[in-house]
């Protein structure tokens, strides 16, 4: 599920990608290119105290696709925020003992799997199957081993940031209210098992000017296909992603500027 928000966010690219072999970015490709990734890297909220800020390194534009100004040009930034926390070594080595005890549990059963494996007993191998999964699930181990990936979830944000997106659909998600000067907002809450610990929530938030369509399973956010002949400079939408836990998401979602969102589209 960890890929939803790439594969989703870059949805776009292809529309950025034409055809035909590279050629070398003209300067004033270049100067946009520069301009509107520091103008997306503004956007990025100053977040609560004891949060670090990890922006992803952006690359120099050096070539452009051939046919590239046939296209709306996208492109995104990407920044991962930490929440950093105390070491509490007496924990730690509670932890290691616990998962010890857990560990040593499961590479008995597996001896026991490979033995049926090898009998060829599929009965006994689905008991066993199941109890290592009680086991990783509802032994003190498993139970702090979700404790921390929770914890983990919790301390944790990516957020990325996209000019002239070609939207998609968000299949499974549900609307959420939009913030001011954006068309529409969606969230898709996504979690391993049921009942898991503050799940992760997978947050779009789409500036400019799309067409937003809802069904029961789809919730279709596109711009209006004349988009496509204007200028590929032309800077027309703006998509904010957000992954954390649904509480960091709706506060970084109360921290970003969206007039200033909105100000890219020209």
């Amino acid at each position: 599920m960890a890929a939803l928000l790439a594969v989703m966010v870059f949805s776009a690219a292809a529309l950025a990608d034409g055809e035909g072999p590279p050629r070398p970015a003209t300067a004033a490709e270049k100067a946009h290119f520069t301009k509107y990734n520091k103008a997306m890297m503004a956007l990025l909220p100053a977040m609560p105290k004891g949060w670090e800020k990890r922006p992803t390194d952006i690359t120099p534009l050096k070539e452009m696709s051939a046919s590239q100004d046939k296209y709306p040009w996208s492109f995104s930034v990407e920044c991962l925020f930490e929440k950093k926390q105390p070491v509490d070594m007496g924990q730690m080595n509670r932890d290691m003992d616990t998962f010890g005890d857990m560990t040593g549990r499961i590479n008995a059963l597996m001896a026991k799997m490979n033995e049926a494996m090898a009998s060829g007993n599929q009965a006994e191998m689905e008991r066993i199957q199941a109890e290592m999964q009680n086991v990783a699930q509802n032994s003190e181990g498993g139970e702090r081993y979700q404790d921390i990936e929770a914890e983990n979830r919790r301390n944790n944000a990516r957020i990325t940031i996209t000019v002239n997106s070609g939207g998609f659909d968000n299949i499974g998600f549900n609307s959420i209210a939009a913030p001011p000067h954006a068309k529409a907002a969606v969230r898709r809450i996504s979690a391993d098992k049921p009942g898991e610990q503050s799940p992760t929530a997978y947050t779009f938030i789409f500036v400019g000017p799309f067409s937003v369509r809802e069904s029961p399973e789809n919730i279709e956010v596109y711009p209006d296909p004349k988009w496509r002949a204007n200028h590929y400079m032309k800077i027309q939408t703006v998509l904010v992603a957000i992954e954390a836990v649904s509480e960091v998401c709706d506060d970084i979602i109360k921290r970003i500027d969206w007039k200033a969102a909105a100000g890219l589209i020209k």
